[in-house]
């Protein structure tokens, strides 16, 4: 069963349960925190075994996690930085909005 909401700002669909697919990797919950928490302070670190904010002490998310947020195109990874892309930026701006 696919669970999904659509973004009010463009009408588009985002995806709320995942499977993995040849082509791409479906938005899970888990993915918003990481993909939020990196559209407000602009990137993400790796440290350890989790992904943090800067001068986080609790990781957004596993370093696992985060590869596979990169592989579906959600982030890219620069180094020990993790960058939204276009796509994990609208993802995020559209989970922050509120549902009716």
């Amino acid at each position: 069963m696919r669970l999904s909401w659509r973004c009010p700002s463009e009408g588009t669909i985002i995806g709320v349960v995942a499977w993995e697919t040849m082509t791409s990797i479906i938005l899970i919950p888990g993915m918003l925190k990481p993909l939020r928490q990196a559209r407000i302070y602009v990137f993400l670190i790796e440290r350890g075994d989790g992904v943090y904010h800067l001068g986080g002490s609790k990781p957004a998310c596993s370093t696992a996690l985060a590869t596979k947020m990169v592989e579906g195109g959600w982030l890219v990874k620069h180094g020990f930085r993790y960058e939204p892309t276009e796509q994990g930026l609208r993802a995020a701006e559209c989970a922050a909005l509120p549902t009716n």
